[in-house]
């Protein structure tokens, strides 16, 4: 998986060929999706879990491996999911989002998360691991806004196809039934409002998501 992913990664950053970056892109939200689930099972089990690679390195070097990847990827997303970005490139970054399973990692973490502060945008080379919940729980939210951003996209075809696949993303059954078929405006603007509501159910009592909101909103 590792060689696998830099080898995605280095054509990502080489290739200029526009229909082979968005490839790539939904690429590395598959390759993600194992990244995440290795990642979070690690930090939120009480059991050790031994990573079996080739060479000498430990788990703590391996999770802020997992944890480099991931902050990659959530840059790369927001990156993408830019105005300026054409809007097939950002149809890529919508689709390698959902793929990456990032945004259902949110009902995983609320439970743990814990109220000290950890500053926005904290990189890799800060990572310990008994605040590797934080930590990952802020790349979480990064996705999630990235997602609610591509969710106002001007085009369409954009946010009514990503309005359908987020839907999958919430945890209650309750929710699911209350979004109904409607027109393109109104129906993304109800999904938009059910991000913000599932977000407060998991995340209303941590002090960072509320820092992370008024962040969210000045900028």
């Amino acid at each position: 998986m590792f060689q696998f992913w830099n080898e995605i990664v280095s054509l990502y950053k080489q290739t200029r060929h526009a229909k082979t970056q968005e490839t790539l892109v939904r690429c590395l939200g598959v390759c993600t999706k194992r990244i995440t689930m290795l990642f979070a099972s690690s930090i939120l089990s009480n059991e050790r879990i031994e990573f079996l690679v080739c060479g000498e390195i430990n788990q703590e070097e391996m999770l802020s491996w997992l944890f480099d990847c991931i902050v990659f990827f959530c840059n790369m997303i927001k990156q993408r999911s830019s105005s300026s970005e054409p809007a097939s490139m950002r149809q890529a970054a919508a689709e390698s989002l959902i793929a990456s399973g990032l945004l259902e990692q949110a009902g995983l973490l609320g439970s743990f998360v814990l109220n000290n502060q950890i500053p926005l945008g904290t990189s890799s080379s800060c990572f310990v691991k008994n605040e590797a919940v934080n930590l990952y729980a802020h790349q979480v939210l990064d996705a999630w806004f990235s997602c609610i951003k591509l969710l106002e996209d001007e085009d369409d075809s954009v946010r009514l196809r990503l309005s359908s696949d987020v839907q999958k993303c919430f945890t209650t059954e309750k929710t699911r039934s209350n979004l109904t078929p409607g027109s393109v405006p109104i129906q993304v603007d109800r999904v938009i409002r059910f991000c913000f509501d599932h977000l407060s159910s998991i995340f209303g009592h941590w002090i960072d998501y509320f820092d992370y909101l008024s962040v969210g909103i000045t900028s």
